[in-house]
């Protein structure tokens, strides 16, 4: 074996007493939303193994475990238990949590306008309408 210099052991010394001292440092940031209950649920449902008044009771307790920890609710949280809503008729309650997931995540507004407009009994959302050729294009064509 070679023998250390004092250099590297010192080097040694330092970085086997600073490497404990960095990482009690860090801090553990906790997840951005809160997701508990959710991805089970949303399995439940989707393989079709669950009653959904019971996946009703596990998302509204998520719900309340998340604003009790002041964490919101993972994306898709409101709009699932919206769903679920409106699977046994509460309309009402289906349409609020749709607002509240739009309100949350705003990036899911034209799924979620979609969702309500099917709850009120149309098809879609309205689809954009294309602007009417203009006669002088018709007439230039023609000659």
């Amino acid at each position: 074996m070679f023998p250390l210099s004092p250099w590297r052991t010192g080097l040694a010394t330092v970085t086997l007493l600073l490497a404990p001292a960095l990482s009690a440092c860090s801090s553990h940031r906790p997840p951005l939303y809160y997701w508990k209950g959710y991805q089970d649920q949303v399995y439940n449902t989707l393989s079709q193994k669950a009653d959904p008044a019971a996946g009703i009771a596990v998302l509204e307790r998520g719900i309340a475990q998340a604003q009790s920890k002041n964490r919101i609710p993972a994306p898709g949280y409101y709009a699932e238990l919206g769903y679920l809503y409106a699977q046994v008729g509460r309309a009402n309650q289906a349409r609020d949590a749709f607002e509240k997931e739009k309100s949350l995540f705003p990036e899911s507004t034209p799924y979620m306008d979609r969702l309500l407009h099917t709850m009120t009994g149309e098809n879609a959302a309205p689809a954009p309408t294309a602007p009417a050729p203009s006669s002088s294009s018709n007439t230039a064509a023609r000659s």
